[in-house]
């Protein structure tokens, strides 16, 4: 079965082991694989991952642009890579680095508010998400964190009201374990999605079926949150959980893929 990992944290050979021992420590827990690019193709391809959406996290202004071009680099060697490209308050140049992300075909941008440090719905990223939409381009937000709330599903839902011509995808099935107020804050809204990332991992089966009856299984996509978890593994949890062959095909590529053509349509 084709298999699209739409959440994939990865870092420069030289930064990784430090960026994964901030993430184990952020999340208290011990990482699957370090982070290097070499080791998330190799879980892809013991997972059978045709393709990924690969990232990383500025947590300062003045990384923006070298992270942007390490991802826009790796998209160019690996065909396989879908990237994303990252933003912080108080970046100045937002509209050339979006217009040079849509040059090398990077259509959206990941925030982390958590360990970005700022509220999703913070006014100063008020300009940000208008130029992200008047472009078509789209937003995958970690979402859920009850120790900070800065990603808090309310915040994410305020910013997708205000600009419903956004998709946003809400990762975690919504909320990391702030799934019931996740359900609560998107119920109804069109111009959300949501990925499976860190949700079986932290919550258990319960809250992806509760987020399945609530979004319904064509918004959400398969997520393994590399480096945190393995695919493989990611993927089993889900097959073993006896949905429908077109539901497990939508959720590990035929959603994603969709989005995709809508964004296309959209830019």
């Amino acid at each position: 079965m084709n298999i699209i990992d739409i959440h994939t944290h990865v870092y420069p050979e030289k930064i990784v082991d430090a960026a994964g021992k901030s993430i184990a420590g952020f999340y208290d827990v011990e990482l699957a694989h370090r982070g290097a690019v070499g080791e998330l193709l190799e879980a892809n391809e013991r997972a059978g991952v045709t393709r990924c959406v690969v990232f990383s996290t500025a947590t300062k202004a003045s990384q923006v642009p070298s992270i942007d071009r390490f991802i826009i680099g790796l998209c160019r060697e690996y065909p396989q890579f879908t990237g994303l490209g990252t933003m912080y308050p108080g970046f100045e140049a937002v509209e050339e680095e979006l217009e040079l992300l849509l040059e090398h075909g990077i259509h959206g941008i990941k925030l982390h508010p958590d360990c970005q440090g700022f509220n999703a719905d913070d006014p100063v990223m008020t300009p940000v998400y208008r130029e992200i939409a008047r472009r078509g381009m789209f937003i995958l937000f970690h979402s859920g964190d009850p120790r900070h709330g800065c990603s808090h599903p309310d915040r994410i839902a305020r910013v997708a009201r205000a600009f419903p011509e956004m998709p946003v995808i809400a990762a975690h099935c919504g909320g990391w374990m702030q799934w019931a107020e996740a359900r609560h804050a998107f119920a109804g809204m069109e111009n959300v999605w949501y990925d499976t990332s860190s949700t079986f991992g932290f919550g258990g089966n319960d809250p992806f079926f509760r987020a399945l009856d609530a979004f319904g299984a064509d918004r959400l996509m398969f997520g393994s949150d590399f480096p945190m978890w393995d695919a493989e593994t990611e993927a089993r949890r889900l097959l073993s959980l006896g949905l429908s062959d077109g539901e497990n095909e939508g959720i590990l590529h035929g959603n994603f893929e969709r989005f995709e053509q809508m964004i296309a349509a959209r830019l």
